[in-house]
């Protein structure tokens, strides 16, 4: 794998030179391995004008011999020898006339002679091949051995060397820049490149050379992204510039590619939900100077919508030099700064990392379950479940005790309830048969029920690890109070989902938390989930928890009226006003009622105004409940229920609930109910 890699990037290397090529010149390969056999020679190489290619050698008497054209001022070819029951690799320059390539079996070593540049070559080699012996590695015998990481990062030093005793060789630069394509040194790339005689410096390949080491060991997350300005398929430039204040993922594939193209339908996914909320594609196509109308044709097939741009030069083009590109497909996202936060995200990844930087998009869920028994189970499964407060209901019919669900959510994670249900039966026949519960995320989750329905195992759901790492912690921690165990998990798993979940119980139906201690627990959360919509409005109603108190100044709020009348809270300056929260569902509000109404006769003409907020989301049901209670005084409402903006303002979970507002617009009295709303307000209006 190495070798054949190596030979992709050295060869692709020396291919900005070869549009510089005068006449064509022929070559003539001869090779020989001494006395060792010689069963099979190639010689693999590429020009931008017919591409990669391979040509067999005619062995006679153990010397194979390949004619070809050198079609560059300097182009670099790959023997491949089979010898000893292995293929060998040797690279060396195409040079018009002769060029006698040898293996030495005692030494393992190649030798060329032919030409200038193959007599520098040699030098090199030289130096190369005593590195190579004194390398202190345990797999010096693998063919490969000479591609590997270890010999690659540590072959600077040789060639340190030979830029010191052939600083004007083409030779020093080639292998300057080879080393560029997957080295990390950048800093002493650098100071070699500074020591090249300055023609080499100024030609074709020290131009990309420069542009390589810029890109060399810096693209890291966090890192500003490396602009550029690429032509479309119809020659218009594509800048980076012009998407700055979007998320972008910068895309780097080619139509050659097999892995790029398997990974098409997952962007595609991606695309699709994420286009409408400030997210963008660009893909940057590494093909060859002939394969424009391949590219096109692939973008149209593979219904590539978002910008497609490329240089046509392979693995030379600017971009791919300036983000140090050596292997596709790769991937850098973008956050609106044109900061780096991922790289290479790969199948789910890609979707798993927009949702935590652009959350509360509509994101595909699928449900695949299974019911372990010998016998055809009957019935159907039911879903229900809520996302983003809203509720949702679903059903599967089974096909051979199997069943699946699909469908979009807003949240993080719904919880799903999933019921096995006869419904043609009576209740008292077996109609129920089988409850389970469960988080589901975005993306495909799998669900094995056992023989019983509410045995689960699950995969695809990190949510529901979770859930059952803290159900654990409950059954283990007999002696640690509820409090004590969801602060210790808010606090070791800030981004998960279920931190959120845990929170937000805590706040609104155990209240074993202060407003400042759920207010502090919220702020640790990671950035992702405060992207969120529900944690969004959590964090409103803790702020609206600490403003509305008494003693502080109620806050401000304007919604319409029964006949649609726009009603201020400011209406009310100067005069007391109780803010009243109820819903016509609530049945505690609907109780009392008759407290408020009673209260509102005995002190309306001595002063009292009272200023209801429904949050019901039905108008129908918001009438008829004020027309039966007799409620007298001014109603309001947006029909949102606890999403109402005045309900967060004033960090309403609970009802019923009232704030007492004095002349002054400060609150002076909270949650008066009963005989403590007569004697508060007795107290104010003797």
């Amino acid at each position: 794998m190495f070798m054949l890699k190596h030979i992709f990037f050295t060869l692709a290397t020396l291919g900005s030179l070869q549009a510089l090529a005068q006449a064509t010149q022929p070559f003539t390969v001869k090779f020989s391995a001494g006395n060792t056999p010689v069963t099979k020679v190639e010689l693999a190489r590429y020009t931008l004008k017919n591409g990669a290619r391979r040509d067999s050698g005619v062995i006679t008497n153990g010397q194979a011999v390949i004619h070809g054209t050198v079609y560059a001022d300097r182009q670099k070819g790959q023997l491949l020898a089979t010898f000893s029951g292995r293929q060998h690799s040797y690279l060396f320059y195409l040079e018009p006339g002769i060029i006698n390539v040898s293996y030495d079996a005692a030494s393992n070593h190649f030798h060329v002679v032919g030409g200038k540049l193959n007599k520098d070559l040699e030098a090199y080699n030289t130096l190369f091949y005593h590195f190579l012996d004194t390398l202190q590695a345990p797999n010096k015998t693998d063919a490969n051995y000479q591609f590997s990481p270890l010999v690659l990062e540590n072959k600077i030093h040789v060639i340190a060397q030979f830029v010191k005793t052939h600083p004007a060789s083409a030779v020093a630069l080639d292998e300057l820049n080879e080393y560029a394509v997957r080295g990390k040194d950048a800093a002493t790339t650098e100071q070699l490149f500074k020591q090249l005689a300055p023609a080499l410096r100024t030609s074709a390949t020290g131009t990309e050379l420069a542009t390589r080491i810029k890109g060399m060991n810096t693209l890291k997350t966090g890192d500003v992204a490396p602009g550029f300005s690429i032509p479309d398929p119809d020659g218009k430039n594509i800048s980076l510039a012009a998407f700055k204040g979007k998320y972008v993922l910068v895309d780097f594939w080619a139509t050659w590619c097999a892995p790029c193209i398997a990974e098409i339908p997952n962007m595609v996914k991606a695309y699709d939900a994420y286009k409408d909320h400030n997210f963008e594609i660009i893909s940057i196509s590494l093909d060859r100077p002939d394969s424009k109308d391949l590219w096109i044709k692939k973008i149209a097939e593979y219904k590539m919508t978002w910008p497609q741009v490329s240089e046509l030069k392979w693995w030379n083009g600017p971009s791919a030099l300036r983000y140090h590109i050596n292997s596709v497909p790769a991937n850098f996202l973008l956050d609106p700064s044109g900061k780096i936060i991922a790289m290479n995200l790969r199948g789910e990844d890609l979707q798993k990392k927009l949702r935590t930087v652009i959350p509360g998009v509509e994101q595909a869920f699928t449900i695949d379950g299974k019911i372990a028994s010998d016998t055809a189970v009957t019935g159907k499964v039911y879903l229900a479940y809520e996302d983003n407060d809203d509720g949702q209901r679903d059903s599967a019919v089974l096909v051979n005790n199997t069943y699946h669900f699909a469908g979009t959510m807003k949240d993080g994670a719904i919880q799903a309830a999933i019921t096995l249900e006869d419904r043609s039966l009576p209740n008292s026949k077996g109609r129920f048969k089988g409850f389970s519960q469960c988080y589901v995320m975005p993306g495909h989750t799998t669900i094995a029920h056992g023989p019983r329905f509410s045995d689960l195992h699950l995969q695809g759901s990190p949510v529901q690890q979770d859930a059952d790492t803290f159900a654990a912690q409950r059954r283990m921690q007999q002696g640690v109070s509820e409090k004590e165990r969801t602060v210790a998990f808010i606090k070791a798993h800030p981004a998960s989902w279920y931190s959120f979940v845990l929170l937000e119980q805590t706040v609104i139906r155990t209240y074993d938390l202060t407003t400042e201690q759920a207010d502090s627990l919220c702020d640790i959360l990671s950035p992702g989930l405060k992207q969120y919509t529900r944690v969004k409005t959590l964090k409103a109603l803790l702020e609206g928890r600490k403003v509305a108190k008494v003693g502080n100044m109620a806050p401000a709020f304007s919604q319409h009226s029964l006949d649609n009348k726009v009603v201020k809270l400011s209406d009310y300056k100067g005069r007391y006003v109780l803010v009243d929260f109820w819903a016509s569902w609530c049945h505690p509000c609907r109780a009392e009622n008759p407290n408020v109404t009673a209260a509102y006769h005995k002190y309306k003409d001595k002063g009292l105004n009272i200023l209801s907020i429904s949050l019901d989301a039905s108008r129908d049901r918001w009438l008829e409940a004020v027309k039966h209670d007799k409620l007298e005084w001014t109603q309001v409402s947006n029909l949102q229920g606890f999403n109402d903006e005045v309900a967060v303002k004033y960090g309403i979970h609970a009802i019923p609930r009232n704030f007492l507002v004095g002349p002054d617009g400060r609150i002076v009295a909270m949650d008066l109910r009963g005989d403590d709303l007569d004697k508060r307000l007795g107290e104010i209006f003797r």
